[in-house]
């Protein structure tokens, strides 16, 4: 067994009140001393050991707390940046729909009859729906996180001729009101179909998406 400190203490106490002992009884003394230092270097040593481990998976643990907080803060950001606009302008439409080739030969000339239809009581109230809805959908582009140019770039077809075609912007205003009436629907395109292309280019959208004086 060890020598505990205490022990050692009272060899020593022992040994100087009797000078007579010989020397191998101090020699035992002495290494009785040495191996009470040395077990005391290895619990320390093991000690430390221990506390270093521990100082290591508490570093682990902060390492992997920060990188959860980051990867939250990313979701939050993404999720106030979507929560701005509707879904349809939330996300990028995928490259599959390309909405401008399946535009009918018959837009143009309805683009155009719009302008000109709609006088009685109902053509009134599908205008005034029609300037509601449209209104919706500017507040809607002036509130988004990017520019009323990104968003266009983002709901256009950009493999062919970049603009929007009827059944696109049906589709947009159908996030707004899924029960929208194909009068209503012809009126908002007229409007934003400015130069009556049968298309809504990127001009004719900058120059729509404008905040109102």
């Amino acid at each position: 067994d060890s020598v505990g400190s205490q022990d050692l203490l009272e060899l020593v106490r022992a040994a100087v009140g009797q000078p007579e002992r010989s020397l191998d009884a101090w020699e035992g003394i002495v290494t009785s001393f040495r191996e009470g230092i040395s077990q005391q270097v290895c619990r320390l040593e093991h000690d430390r050991q221990r506390l270093e481990r521990e100082v290591q998976q508490i570093e682990a643990d902060l390492s992997a707390e920060h990188s959860h907080l980051e990867r939250l803060r990313q979701q939050r950001t993404a999720t106030q940046r979507k929560s701005t606009m509707p879904p349809a302008l939330a996300a990028p439409a995928p490259a599959a729909e390309a909405w401008h080739l399946h535009a009918l030969p018959s837009d143009a000339a309805s683009s155009s009859s719009a302008h000109t239809s709609m006088s009685d009581t109902t053509g009134i109230a599908a205008a005034e729906s029609a300037g509601a809805l449209l209104g919706r959908l500017r507040g809607s582009v002036l509130r988004a996180s990017c520019s009323p140019t990104a968003v266009f770039r983002t709901l256009a077809a950009p493999e062919e001729d970049s603009c929007l075609t009827k059944e696109a912007v049906v589709k947009v205003l159908r996030e707004f009101d899924k029960e929208v009436s194909e009068p209503v629907t012809a009126l908002v395109f007229a409007q934003l179909d400015s130069n009556s292309s049968g298309f809504v280019e990127e001009a004719d959208w900058l120059a729509v998406m404008q905040p109102q004086s």
